[in-house]
């Protein structure tokens, strides 16, 4: 349909580049970093 359907695709390029700004590498290392130091500490034990 996002071939033939020019609004669909506009939405979906406008959604994709709106949502595609939540993620980003520094953001990914700062949560794994923490992720890594509750596991470290014994902070995530079962």
């Amino acid at each position: 349909r996002a071939v033939t359907d020019d609004d669909l695709r506009d939405r979906l390029v406008r959604d994709g580049t709106t949502n595609v700004q939540r993620f980003s590498w520094e953001r990914t290392a700062q949560e794994m970093t923490a992720l890594y130091r509750a596991l470290a500490s014994g902070a995530m034990a079962p």
